[in-house]
């Protein structure tokens, strides 16, 4: 048993205390080794949490949601098809782009500064009695995650919401947010990523996202890979779980509008007889209308509950659906674009929605990533469709890749017969300076959450200036288109 120093205690009477707290706890999010299996990563110290503060998880009328790609979109889906239904709707989502409070969302909107504090004020007094229970310092020390999962449990029950839609963090099986007792699961798309934590195979990725399934509570499925739909069914079927899969017990039919309308995507959505036709979403692409056949799915299960979901309902909350840093158009002019893809499966999903676009104009794309991310498959997809490439880094997360290595990749990457300049910038800023003085008639910023939250404060022009560093020369150069 591992003896550790006590955290003392801290006064937390403002925003930036409550922040520093969470700062002097570990936080995987900005760690590149993630102990997912070991100790460390355990549920009991999150029930110890949880119990100090009253348990508030056991009263939330939880919606769970696991995936490798589009757990976030589908959550913000299910979560507005509920509130434009008429109940008040607590979101749980991760990692925040620029403020935490994005993290706790109450119908729409992010929580307050001030609920923020009195909610940390709360949990930092649990962790702090905590202590007092233990030597154990694998029981005794909430991470980073944990303590902001506790904040969004406490809050939502302090805000007396009739659902909790909660988004895991990593895995399932072993999340922090996998103590609740959901009304009904989800798990959306799986593919290879997190493979250091989650096993380097589909199957196995699928068995740690299948831990949220609970015995007799539904779960809809909206992963297509076989290999990953046979583990779903099976653990469903040792829970059992009633089991909904996409293709077969429900569908859907994508129809592709153009990247400019306000409603881009369009999609008919159908579940035995019941069918909703020219569902109207402003999230673009095949895989937006895969989360929102995945989200109307799984709010027809809570009907079965007897919650009422009118149609019109249903409609309207998909279609005021917004996910910002998801093929987010930020900019018109140039079209600017970003997307939060950070595996080989969204960034395929990032290149299939943009191609319209891709095909017809001039293009930089400005890439950033973390150090355990398969960048050789992330930029194969890419390289080949774009004309500029600036490689660059987040500076507020330590995990990710250096510039040179990203263009070290890429160049090997160009085919001959290309005609693609590789850059290296050693900042958003200075990336985004290049890329908006390149001339080019489409901008596409992606490979990170982090890289998305930071090129997008720049955009809004709320960042902080990272100046000071000159614009680098490219690190290749292919004649120019």
């Amino acid at each position: 048993m591992r003896q550790v120093e006590r955290v003392l205690p801290m006064k937390i009477s403002d925003r930036e205390a409550a922040v520093a707290f969470l700062t002097q706890r570990i936080n995987y999010e900005q760690t590149s080794a993630i102990p997912y299996r070991s100790r460390s990563f355990k549920l009991d110290r999150m029930r110890i949490l949880l119990r100090h503060l009253g348990d508030p998880h056991l009263r939330l009328q939880v919606v769970h949601l696991a995936g490798t790609k589009g757990k976030g979109s589908t959550s913000h889906i299910i979560a507005s098809i509920l509130s434009a239904s008429g109940y008040r709707v607590g979101l749980y989502t991760s990692p925040h782009l620029e403020r935490i409070e994005e993290r706790f969302l109450i119908d729409g909107s992010p929580c307050s500064e001030q609920d923020l504090v009195e909610t940390v004020q709360r949990v930092a007094a649990a962790a702090e009695a905590m202590q007092h229970e233990s030597d154990d310092s694998d029981l005794i020390q909430p991470t980073y995650f944990e303590i902001t999962t506790a904040i969004a449990l406490l809050l939502f029950e302090l805000r007396c919401v009739d659902f909790a839609v909660c988004e895991v963090g990593l895995g399932g099986r072993l999340d922090s947010t996998n103590v609740c007792a959901p009304l009904v699961t989800a798990i959306t798309s799986i593919s290879i990523d997190h493979t250091r934590q989650l096993g380097d195979t589909v199957a196995a990725i699928a068995a740690e996202k299948a831990g949220i399934i609970k015995t007799s509570v539904p779960v809809v499925c909206g992963a297509r890979d076989p290999a990953a739909r046979k583990v779903i069914v099976e653990e469903a079927e040792r829970q059992r779980a009633p089991c909904f899969l996409v293709d077969e017990d429900y569908a859907y039919q994508y129809h592709a509008g153009s990247l400019v309308e306000e409603y881009p995507t369009r999609f008919d959505f159908f579940e035995g007889e019941y069918a909703l036709k020219e569902m109207k979403s402003q999230l673009i692409g095949d895989h937006q209308a895969l989360n929102a056949a995945v989200a109307v799915a799984t709010v027809r299960q809570l009907a079965q509950r007897g919650f009422t979901f009118p149609e019109e309902a249903i409609r309207r909350g998909v279609a005021e659906t917004q996910c910002p840093a998801r093929i987010e158009v930020v900019q018109r002019d140039p079209t600017t674009i970003i997307d939060s893809a950070h595996n080989v499966a969204s960034i395929a999903a990032l290149v299939t929605a943009l191609e319209p676009l891709l095909e017809t104009r001039s293009s930089t794309l400005v890439f950033a990533t973390s150090q355990d991310k398969d960048l050789r498959g992330m930029l194969a997809l890419l390289v080949p469709h774009f004309d500029r490439l600036i490689c660059t880094r987040y500076l507020h997360n330590p995990r990710a890749v250096s510039p040179a290595e990203i263009a070290g990749v890429a160049n090997d990457l160009v085919d001959t017969t290309q005609q693609v300049e590789v850059r290296v910038a050693e900042n958003p800023s200075a990336a985004w300076r290049q890329a908006q003085q390149g001339g080019s008639e489409l901008i596409v910023v992606s490979g990170s959450f982090f890289i998305a939250g930071e090129v997008r404060r720049l955009v809004r022009g709320v960042g902080q200036s990272m100046s000071g560093q000159a614009m680098s020369a490219p690190s290749n150069v292919h004649p120019t288109r």
